[in-house]
Formats: structure tokens, C-alpha cells, sequence
């Protein structure tokens, strides 16, 4: 069984002899190819893969063009000025220790099986080699040319017992755990989670003003910060809701209210806290009219231009509840965005609704360009 359907090949050579070896295998054998593996010595890169239960497993590198060996032991590819330098015997050995250490060191067969043979070999299928041809780390039955394509895959499953006869040989079950093996462990799944981390990263990212501003407020309960359209106001509200949310060292963590003015705002403040870790998200994000829902006061039944009940009655049935407010209920900070565009009674049921209308925390972040 060839594993990877319509692999892509580098090489011509390849691509011939795994489809030599896929047409001609016994049953039950598996084939991979392009395996890229990395010891703690170097990198590997194993360009075929022949798994047999009953028999073994073999590394196979291949090697195209014109191969030749010159009278000090060493090999070529090419000719002329093309002639370059290779190590097929040295690669296919070293690939099958690193995979052999690989699988063996795999929690799922580490002091659960013991070894089985592994083997390599070289197949170089445009050259033809003489019957007697030898290497001392190269034997002929280790290595196929162009004359024994044909025989190939008895060739390949003869080398394991003529390397190693003194481990016990792969079962199916062997096989299909190599293979499992060989697809990775533990890979990491999508999270939720991270995105959020990365998104928060990205909202707390201040500029040195805005950092500055933020250890200041740490220090003082009650501010006002103004700044223009694009001054960075919005995030540094965002930032320090979350800041004063999750306490940090000496500092406690605090009960917050990150309140606006627009259902715009709301919104956004809201996707941003979405991912935000439990520990992290403001006690209540919204806008003002959230935090009278929030209360039990039904807003939507008033009409949108009723000026007394939207800047008076309003508040002062929400200053009403805040009063009546549990401990559990009433918060240590709050922080107001767009507060230019709140109405002079709504900062009373505000007040009421913090633990200590004296010393509670009130940052009030304006844009008086921006009033509506």
C-alpha cells in the first residue's frame, strides 16, 4: 500500500522506482516517500520507506542519472563537469539508525515492544551494474541498477535478513503503529484561547504616554483623560478595565463597570473582551442603557426623542436600584468612554452603584470635539 497518493517526486528516479516497488510488493506492504527527519545530529531526508510485516523495513535511497565508483571507494553522479560528489550508502545508513532511534524513542512503542529489523539499501535505476560489482560497505544484493527493476521488490525484501537476522521481524500491528508513529503525536489544536491571548496582546499594546497613564491611574481613584479622535483614549480605557480587573502583585483585583455612551462602542469593547481569560473581562461591558436592562428598567418602550425621561427619569430610577445594590453587586471601579456625551444626572445612580462613593475608582475618558 503506498502511502500519500499522487506524491510529488524531486526526481525522475523516484517517482520509477516507487512505482516499481507499488505495483510489485507483497500484500500488506506500506510505502512512504519524502520522508523529511531531523536527529539530534543533522537532518535526514528518506526517500523511500518499505515497511514489511514478516520481513522488515528498508530505507531506500535512490540515486538518478549516471552513478559511478572510482577506485578509492567513492561515488559520483554525472560526468564531466557535472560530476559531483555523493554519499547514497553513508545516507540510507545513517536514515535508518535516525528512523529506527525515532520510533523507538515514541512513548506508544518505548518498554512496549522490542526491536524489529530494519534494513537499507540503494537503488540507482539508470545505471547498470555489473554482476559482481561490491563495495565494502556495499554488497550486491544492498545495491539495484537498471537490470533489476524487474526483481526489485524480492531484491528489497531479501536485504533485511541479510543485514539483520537477530531481531525479531514487524507483525501487521508493528506496521501500522510505525505508520501512526510516523504521522507525528500531540499536535496542537485549534484554540480559542490563543487567538484571544494574541488579540488581547494586541489591544494592551499602549505607546509610552498611554503606559505612563496607566501607572498613573493605578495610583489615582478619580481622573478624567482627554484626548481627540485616533489619541488612543478608547484602547487605554479597554486596557486599564482590564488591568484594574485582574489586579496584579500588591494591587487586588477589582469588580469594574466599562461603560459608553454609543451601541457602537458597546459592541466593540464587547468583541474585544470575548476571548478575553474569565479573570481579565470587566464585570459589566456595555453602555449605559445596557446597564439599566442590566438593572431591570425597561428602556424599550420609550420613545428615542423623550428628553426627560432619557436624561432625568431615567437616572433617577437607576440611582433608585444602585442604592438597593448588594455588596456582590456594586463594583470598586468605573470607567466611562464617550462620558462627553452623558447626560448631567447619569453620573448619580453611577456613583451609587460603587462600593464606596468616597474613595471608588471613576476614570472619565472625553472628547469634547466629539459631543453630541
Amino acid at each position: 500500500m503506498a502511502q500519500g497518493e499522487g506524491v510529488r517526486f524531486s526526481h525522475e528516479s523516484e517517482r520509477i522506482v516507487w512505482e516499481r516497488l507499488g505495483g510489485t510488493v507483497a500484500e500488506g506492504t506500506v510505502l512512504l516517500a519524502n520522508l523529511r527527519l531531523t536527529s539530534s545530529r543533522k537532518d535526514h531526508e528518506l526517500d523511500i520507506v518499505v515497511l514489511m510485516p514478516g520481513v522488515g523495513i528498508v530505507v531506500v535511497e535512490v540515486k538518478g542519472g549516471s552513478v559511478s565508483v572510482d577506485t578509492q571507494g567513492q561515488w559520483w553522479s554525472g560526468g564531466g563537469t557535472r560530476k559531483s560528489r555523493v554519499r547514497p550508502v553513508e545516507q540510507c545508513r545513517d536514515g535508518k539508525y535516525a528512523l529506527r532511534e525515532f520510533i523507538e524513542a515514541d512513548p506508544r512503542w518505548k518498554n512496549r515492544r522490542s526491536r524489529v529489523r530494519f534494513g537499507h539499501a540503494v537503488v540507482v535505476p539508470f545505471t547498470e551494474l555489473a554482476d559482481d560489482f561490491a563495495t565494502m560497505d556495499c554488497p550486491r544484493w544492498m545495491i539495484s541498477g537498471s537490470r533489476d527493476l524487474d526483481d526489485l521488490a524480492r531484491r528489497i525484501h531479501d536485504v533485511v535478513g541479510r543485514q539483520e537476522n537477530e531481531q525479531r521481524v514487524p507483525t501487521d500491528d508493528d506496521i501500522e503503529l510505525i505508520v501512526e508513529i510516523l504521522t507525528g503525536r500531540s499536535f496542537p489544536a485549534p484554540d480559542v484561547a490563543a487567538d484571544a491571548d494574541e488579540r488581547e496582546a494586541a489591544a494592551d499594546r499602549l505607546t509610552l504616554e498611554q503606559a505612563a497613564l496607566l501607572q498613573v491611574t493605578r495610583l489615582i481613584r478619580r481622573m478624567e483623560i482627554r484626548g481627540g479622535a485616533g489619541s488612543g483614549k478608547t484602547i487605554l480605557a479597554l486596557t486599564q478595565a482590564k488591568d484594574l480587573t485582574r489586579g496584579q502583585g500588591d494591587r487586588r483585583a477589582q469588580r469594574v463597570a466599562l461603560v459608553c455612551y454609543s451601541i457602537g462602542l458597546s459592541q466593540y469593547f464587547k468583541r474585544q473582551l470575548a476571548g478575553v481569560p474569565r479573570n481579565h473581562r470587566p464585570a459589566f461591558v456595555g453602555s449605559f442603557e445596557d446597564l439599566a436592562n442590566l438593572w431591570g428598567i425597561d428602556t424599550a418602550s420609550h420613545d428615542r426623542n423623550d428628553a426627560a425621561f432619557w436624561e432625568r427619569d431615567l437616572a433617577a430610577g437607576m440611582a433608585e436600584v444602585a442604592s438597593g445594590l448588594p455588596e456582590g453587586k456594586r463594583f470598586d471601579a468605573v470607567i466611562v468612554d464617550e462620558a462627553q456625551d452623558f447626560a448631567d444626572h447619569w453620573w448619580h445612580p453611577l456613583m451609587k452603584s460603587l462600593r464606596d462613593e468616597d474613595e471608588g475608582g471613576l476614570y472619565v475618558y472625553t472628547d469634547e470635539n466629539q459631543r453630541i
